[in-house]
């Protein structure tokens, strides 16, 4: 009787490292792929006058693949439905992402101005977060902190001389280091910082859904997120502070 060779089981762990390797490389190429058709296809929409069809196309491109002006034009497509609280948040978003985006900026000066909306009553270290992408915040925290302490503890290492050049360096390090501080504290303080979604949010005064109502939000007005209890989220406003359905709260950190 012939005998089969059967694969060794040794092998088994190797070759699943190997697809968990290519699957690595290949599924963020796959993802902007994706991100890349829906925006594609958001365009078209929006050049076409179908700006549900836009909103829906770019904020699936945004969910895959996160980007300033995917964001931009999900924001522009949410102001022409009609829809503040999410154009605001989804321009915000933008910023907080790319600061430089100049059409972002545009586009919430003239949404304020012509819908009478409020901005962000931003704190000075959440305005030092703002000056740079949010995610270049930790990389700059990080490389200089590990800079200066290379610069430091090598020397010593490797039984070298520290030269002046080295403490200089290790000073510089530091002093970046120590400035990146408030804007990563701003950066956590910025993500509790969301916009009213609907055209008009009940405000009340316990999280329930027959507690009473304080007042009406308007679509677009920033609030800072306290807590969250069940379906409900304490939030604080420039005038007044109460609970709302969570849904109806959209982070930019988020």
């Amino acid at each position: 009787m012939r005998r089969e060779l059967l694969p060794s089981r040794s092998l088994h762990p190797l070759l699943t490292a190997m697809v968990l390797i290519a699957l690595s490389f290949s599924l963020p190429a796959a993802d902007e792929t994706v991100s890349l058709r829906f925006f594609e296809q958001g365009v078209a929409a929006a050049k076409a006058g179908d700006v549900g069809q836009a909103f829906y196309m770019f904020e699936n491109s945004a969910t895959i693949r996160p980007a300033s002006g995917t964001l931009h034009n999900l924001g522009n497509a949410a102001w022409n439905q009609g829809r503040p609280g999410p154009a605001v948040r989804a321009w915000e978003q933008a910023l907080w992402l790319d600061p430089r985006n100049t059409n972002a900026q545009t586009s919430l000066r003239y949404a304020r101005h012509t819908g009478d909306l409020e901005e962000p009553d931003l704190r000075w270290y959440e305005v030092c977060s703002s000056w740079l992408p949010a995610g270049w915040w930790p990389w700059i925290a990080a490389g200089s902190f590990w800079c200066g302490a290379s610069l430091l503890v090598l020397p010593a290492v490797f039984r070298q001389r520290r030269r002046d050049w080295f403490q200089a360096g290790a000073a510089a390090c530091a002093a970046v280091f120590l400035l990146c501080l408030p804007a990563l504290a701003g950066l956590n303080s910025r993500a509790s910082l969301g916009f009213i979604l609907p055209r008009e949010t009940a405000l009340r005064v316990t999280p329930t859904a027959e507690a009473q109502i304080i007042t009406y939000l308007p679509s677009g007005l920033p609030a800072r997120l306290q807590r969250v209890r069940g379906d409900y989220a304490l939030i604080r406003t420039r005038y007044t502070s109460g609970w709302v359905n969570r849904d109806d709260l959209g982070l930019i950190g988020k």
